[in-house]
Order: C-alpha cells, then sequence, then structure tokens
C-alpha cells in the first residue's frame, strides 16, 4: 500500500504527508529515500498522533531542557466507540501490531505486556494505566538527542482496556 502512495506523489511531483499506523512499512519508506530527495520533494509519514508526535515532542523537550539524558513521555487517547464488529476487531488488529520496548542502559529492550504503569494526565484523562509502545521513529533519537533513557507510554480507552484486554492480547501475539 505504500510503494503505490510514494509512487503517485512522485510521478505528480508533489510533497505528501501520510498519517498511516503500521510500523512494519518503515523498511519500505527508507527504500524510496533517495528517489524522493532526487526529486526534490518531501515525503513526511507516520505523521499523526501515533506514531509521529512522540519524536516531535521528543526533540522539543530535548531542546527545551538541554543536559537531560532520561525522557519520558506518555499519551493518552479518546478512542470513538466501537459501533460495529469491524471496529472491534480492527481495534484488536492495532493493539496487536503494538509491543513495548524502552531504551535503558545503551540499548533497546522490550517490556513485557503486563507492565504497566500509572501516568496522571490530569482533569481531562485523570490517572490511566499506560503500556510501554515501541515506534520506528523513536530507534535513532537517543543517540541524536544525547538520551541514556527514552520510552514512551500510551493510554487507551480505560482502565480495563489498559491494564486488561490490551496486555493479553499483546501476549498472545508472536514476537
Amino acid at each position: 500500500c505504500t510503494n503505490p502512495v510514494i509512487r503517485a506523489a512522485l510521478d505528480a511531483g508533489v510533497d505528501c504527508i501520510d498519517l498511516r499506523f503500521p510500523q512494519d512499512i518503515v523498511p519500505d519508506l527508507f527504500a524510496w529515500t533517495t528517489a524522493i530527495r532526487g526529486a526534490g520533494l518531501r515525503y513526511f509519514t507516520q505523521a499523526g498522533h501515533l506514531p509521529g508526535m512522540p519524536s516531535v515532542l521528543a526533540r522539543y523537550a530535548a531542546a527545551r531542557f538541554p543536559g537531560a539524558t532520561r525522557l519520558e513521555l506518555a499519551t493518552a487517547m479518546a478512542l470513538p466507540a466501537l459501533g460495529s464488529p469491524g471496529a472491534a476487531e480492527e481495534m484488536v488488529d492495532i493493539i496487536a501490531g503494538l509491543r513495548g520496548e524502552r531504551f535503558a542502559r545503551g540499548r533497546w529492550e522490550p517490556s513485557r505486556p503486563w507492565q504497566v504503569r500509572p501516568v496522571d494526565f490530569g482533569a481531562s484523562f485523570k490517572s490511566r494505566l499506560c503500556l510501554s509502545l515501541r515506534l520506528a521513529e523513536m530507534r535513532d533519537l537517543p543517540a541524536q538527542l544525547g538520551l541514556q533513557a527514552l520510552s514512551l507510554y500510551l493510554a487507551g480507552a480505560n482502565w480495563f482496556v489498559n491494564g486488561l484486554v490490551s496486555p493479553l492480547i499483546m501476549a498472545l501475539q508472536p514476537a
């Protein structure tokens, strides 16, 4: 799906912003780097809330707090009501594709699905259980920003989904 979109943007000679989520498309994107740059175009991908925003926030925090070596990000999403079996199935597929990981001790380490942590998001979202989340966009940030620790935590719908359903789905998926 990614390759036809990139090809169409190149053929049309236009910049493109792609909001898609799947982490497994990142290698496909890197394969197009030379062609995109050679055409003098810009192709922004995974430019939504997740993925996208966490790396922007990490760079902003690193610039705002020079010398900081540890960065922990947390985000909460208000998920829409799942009004159909198809929507519920899509949400399960998204959760199943998630993996937890955090940068510590000079390397990326996997986290277990049951390793949740509470984060207080203030009045709107209150305190929620969060899962560690791996995003391909963050892989190079520790070296770029001089960080010794980097992690991203995600809270979704409610305590039941965050603390039980999501970890269970993640735990049952092959590594």
